[in-house]
């Protein structure tokens, strides 16, 4: 008996020590939503004290079964985002939740910094006078209206493979091969190319 309660306390050991020294926030919650337990990192994530969070209800609500998205407060302007998740677990003998907070600011402010380039990148085109297209393997997966107006609205032209393509003038189709079989290998030319086109008219 002896050297089982040793092992359990060995094991309780290492689990507090990992939980203590997790950078995502860890608490553990009661059925009724009353917090057990929370290690420094959640104290931090949630801008609290431990004297506000342990055996007071916990005012996140969660979903076992799917990922929540929580605020975290951040000096102002800033707002901070979480995402939490929510695991059914046995705490010294009896039903609880494992929770786990996650931050995810600076991940969701690189992929909205990404949707804003993106999208202005597509608005310069969308605007411009010339006719511009955006090649992927050789294929065009976007074209604005000035290049439709110069080469016909033809739904073909999204699945045209521009090499030895009959649109480009024959002088520039041996450089233009070569440009998109490097790009194909994965080859990223160090310069754009240019190359002349036939249109419609």
């Amino acid at each position: 008996i002896s050297e089982l309660e040793g092992s359990v306390r060995d094991s309780q050991a290492l689990f507090q020590a990992m939980v203590e020294k997790n950078p995502d926030g860890i608490l553990v919650v009661s059925p009724d939503f009353d917090v057990i337990y929370v290690n420094p990192a959640a104290l931090q994530l949630l801008g609290r004290k431990p004297e506000e969070l342990l055996d007071r209800q916990f005012e996140h609500r969660f979903d076992p079964l799917s990922l929540t998205r929580l605020s975290l407060p951040r000096p102002p302007p800033q707002q901070g985002i979480g995402e939490m998740r929510a695991t059914s677990i046995r705490w010294h003998g009896k039903q609880a939740f494992l929770v786990t907070i996650r931050d995810v600011t600076d991940r969701e402010q690189l992929l909205q910094a990404r949707k804003t380039a993106e999208q202005w990148q597509r608005n310069l085109l969308a605007s411009s006078l010339n006719g511009m297209a955006v090649l992927l393997d050789g294929q065009v997966i976007y074209t604005n209206d000035a290049f439709l107006d110069l080469f016909g609205h033809d739904a073909h032209l999204k699945q045209l493979d521009w090499k030895d393509s009959p649109w480009i003038y024959a002088e520039d189709q041996q450089r233009t091969n070569a440009y998109l079989e490097a790009l194909h290998a994965g080859d990223l030319p160090a310069d754009d190319i240019e190359f002349r086109l036939y249109t419609i008219d």
